[in-house]
């Protein structure tokens, strides 16, 4: 299917959501013909090149979003925020001007072992907790009721989006071929974070005793 994307150097997952100011021309016509005939548009990580101006290389997946709130600024730029919907896939690049055009395939998250997930959720969503637990007490000094999803492919999304990791690791998160693949992976960098805040809490507590 066709598809206006929107090259940003940022990933947005399915189901989050992300702010965005909307100045360049290009992307305010693109915009307001995606709320005028209430289409989606795909954002993608830049590969190679800038967010303004000149061309955009993006990476192959992206996420396709709908536009579920837009304010108009007396400049004629948009402040949006962008839903996530669904992983897509580049199949080819049909327009360049003004804007990129691709033709583009929805991609699924597999789940290739139920079992293993099953196991995977629980494990990553009590991770993922910890590790959110520490940071606070390394802010603020206490802990929250912290809800997280119990949907493991929510999960994945809502992790994928809160790590505390580079775009180019962001992106090979949602290029996961599998949901699988997507958990284990963040259980691995989860078990990273937690390592590292509680080291730095344990320097903190022990800085405060000398």
């Amino acid at each position: 299917m066709p598809l206006d994307l929107f090259p940003l150097k940022t990933v947005l997952f399915p189901r989050m959501r992300l702010p965005l100011h909307i100045f360049e021309p290009r992307y305010r016509a693109m915009i307001h013909h995606c709320l005028e005939h209430d289409e989606r548009f795909g954002i993608v990580l830049i590969e190679h090149g800038e967010e303004v101006g000149g061309p955009a290389t993006p990476h192959s997946v992206g996420t396709t979003a709908r536009v579920t709130n837009v304010e108009l600024r007396d400049d004629g730029s948009l402040d949006i925020v962008a839903a996530g919907e669904r992983r897509f896939r580049i199949e080819s690049i049909v327009q360049t001007e003004p804007h990129l055009k691709a033709e583009v395939s929805l991609s699924v998250l597999a789940v290739r072992d139920p079992s293993a997930v099953a196991t995977l959720g629980p494990e990553v969503r009590a991770a993922f907790r910890r590790a959110l637990e520490l940071m606070l007490a390394l802010k603020s000094g206490y802990s929250a009721n912290l809800d997280l999803p119990h949907d493991p492919e929510d999960l994945a999304f809502l992790i994928g989006a809160g790590l505390l990791v580079d775009d180019s690791t962001r992106q090979q998160l949602l290029e996961a071929e599998s949901l699988d693949d997507l958990l284990d992976r963040e259980r691995d960098l989860i078990a990273e974070h937690i390592e590292a805040l509680e080291h730095r809490l344990t320097e903190r507590l022990q800085s405060r005793r000398n």
